[in-house]
């Protein structure tokens, strides 16, 4: 027998007059462990549940791989790639891909009474894959 168990078994049993006292106060003990175990597993999937989700979400709006042209533009406007590019039906007909999309981008400004902000459109196509997302 370990060490570990003859301590456990010397207080759960205890002596026949220290154990009315002592009984209850470990059940309780023991309880509250437990359930301090069991929120904390709860709250770890619930957590890795909620990344999961935000990673599908923001690789569903931007992607695994982007192709841009090579330029040292820093302008958010990217020069466009040609919908007829040779690599693009390649990339379309490997099986280990599962959508090429196609997009734009354009910079803009909103401007209101009080503010002006910068912003950046993203423009996409009919046929964009929205199966990430609840919005149709």
């Amino acid at each position: 027998m370990n060490f570990e168990t003859f301590i456990a078994k010397k207080i759960l049993k205890g002596k026949s007059g220290n154990g009315r006292l002592a009984n209850p106060v470990i059940t309780v003990a023991t309880g509250g462990i437990a359930l301090g175990v069991v929120v904390m597993i709860v709250s770890v999937m619930v957590v890795t549940g909620f990344r999961k989700e935000i990673t599908n979400k923001v690789t569903g709006f931007g992607a695994h791989i982007r192709i841009n042209n090579f330029d040292s533009n820093n302008s958010y406007e990217e020069v466009p790639i040609s919908n007829k590019a040779l690599f693009i039906s390649r990339l379309q007909k490997n099986p280990e891909i599962s959508h090429v999309q196609q997009y734009a981008t354009k910079a803009g400004i909103i401007k209101t009474s009080e503010e002006i902000q910068g912003v950046v459109l993203k423009g996409v196509s009919s046929d964009y894959n929205w199966n990430f997302s609840q919005i149709k």
